[in-house]
């Protein structure tokens, strides 16, 4: 079900889109990331390595909520270096940025992503979407990575109902991060 579909049968006013396969795909070789990633972990210790393994967030947070803030600074160094470094190109889900340019009017938008904020900001930009957005959360605008809640408490506000929010993504992480702020979740599928 696309999404116009999806909010026909269950009407929403807060739509919040991850970015990265969802938005828009960054074409990246994640391949060199996934090396440093590990090497990193495994310099740390074979706990964190196994807890971590390549793109778990989830395993991420348990290894910030153990080993602190300066954990998460290596990580998202390790993300900024790489997205401004690696970045070959931006491929637009033309599907969705049409249906954002289309009904700015009518929903509120946000950004959730686990990307890190420059190559969000640049991303919308260069997509010429930034403004139609109403909060952007990123990575680095949070002490934990999505799927934990803090992302969402920084987008929602307690003047709205939740039942009114949307989380729209790609991914496991997506749909967990909707089930743990008690929202609907809609996975798209890359353009």
């Amino acid at each position: 079900m696309n999404l116009e579909e999806y909010l026909q049968k269950n009407p929403k006013k807060h739509l919040i889109f991850d970015f990265d396969a969802t938005v828009a795909t960054l074409i990246l070789p994640w391949s060199v990331l996934g090396n440093k990633l590990n090497m990193a972990f495994e310099n740390i210790s074979p706990e964190v390595a196994a807890r971590c393994n390549t793109w778990n967030w989830s395993g991420y947070s348990e290894s910030v909520k153990i080993l602190g803030p300066s954990f998460k600074k290596m990580i998202d160094d390790l993300y900024l270096n790489f997205e401004a470094k690696y970045l070959e190109k931006i491929e637009p889900n033309d599907e969705i940025i049409n249906f954002i340019i289309k009904n700015q009017t009518v929903y509120n938008f946000y950004i959730w992503s686990n990307n890190q904020r420059p190559t969000v900001l640049n991303a919308l930009k260069e997509l010429k979407i930034f403004n139609l957005f109403k909060k952007i959360v990123t990575a680095t605008d949070v002490s934990i990575y999505k799927p934990e809640p803090e992302g969402f408490a920084l987008i929602y506000d307690k003047k709205n109902k939740r039942e009114d929010y949307l989380i729209i993504g790609d991914s496991e992480g997506d749909r967990k991060a909707a089930e743990n702020v008690g929202i609907d979740f809609l996975k798209v599928v890359p353009s």
